[in-house]
């Protein structure tokens, strides 16, 4: 059971913080490498990649047909140690090809530490590892672990992890997926509650609208209505006044 480094991080990048063993992925490697086929390296470089050795320059520490061999490598190189590798197999040295380099030195790791479970080179072994129990080779701890079915159990571990993994990332697939679902299912929700106070707006708007209209009508019809009256009322008091003058002149006319 591997926790997280710092659980305050999100949980995507939980993944980032496990340690990865470094000793098996090399281990692994180093195993798949000392079966590889060996393919010419010119030929690749022009783009036939699987045309195959028959030559591996150490000094080079590159392969070749034997096209190549007489038209490239036998110019330059005509008296290093080439070998032949379709009758020298075994002789080929797999094991200073394929071994990684330690970062620090800068040399081939041909030593494993199993008190520091480290991968390392000889300065490594004399600087660091020279008070440590057991500092085999790795051909040696290779040949013990895979002897011991331990590289099995690490690689059957290793793939339950994955697929461990594999399943949590699932996981957080289908929690984004159903987080997405819910976004949209609430912005829905939220559009449709707009529209639906939009529209109940819209329909008050219209009831004070009818109904402002439908008072100012009334009050417009009333105000005209006293006005008319107003006129009738003013037109009587100017035919009473016209009326009245013209009788005191009847009058006054008499008198004369």
């Amino acid at each position: 059971m591997t926790h997280p480094v710092n659980q305050a991080e999100t949980k995507d990048k939980w993944a980032e913080q496990f340690p990865t063993n470094t000793v098996i992925n090399e281990l692994i490697q180093l195993k798949e490498r000392s079966s590889e086929p060996l393919y010419c390296k010119p030929c690749q470089t022009k783009g036939n990649l699987n045309n195959p050795a028959s030559f591996w320059c150490k000094t080079m520490n590159e392969n070749f047909c034997d096209t190549c061999k007489v038209q490239l490598h036998d110019i330059i190189h005509n008296e290093c140690g080439i070998l032949n590798v379709t009758e020298n197999h075994s002789k080929r040295t797999n094991k200073e090809k394929s071994a990684p380099r330690c970062y620090t030195h800068d040399k081939k790791m041909v030593r494993y530490c199993e008190d520091h479970k480290l991968l390392c080179c000889y300065e490594c072994v004399i600087e660091d590892h020279m008070n440590c129990a057991k500092v085999p080779k790795v051909t040696e701890y290779f040949q013990k672990i895979n002897t011991a079915s331990q590289l099995e159990d690490m690689q059957a571990a290793l793939k339950k992890g994955a697929e461990s993994m594999n399943s949590l990332v699932k996981d957080f697939d289908e929690q984004l997926r159903t987080m997405k679902q819910n976004q949209e299912i609430a912005l829905q929700s939220i559009s449709d509650l707009r529209q639906k106070v939009d529209k109940r707006l819209d329909k008050l708007q219209k009831n004070i609208t009818d109904e402002l209209i439908t008072l100012f009508k009334e009050e417009k019809r009333d105000m005209e209505a006293s006005s008319r009256q107003c006129e009738r009322l003013m037109n009587g008091m100017k035919n009473t006044l016209k009326s009245s003058k013209i009788l005191v002149q009847s009058d006054e006319h008499q008198l004369l």
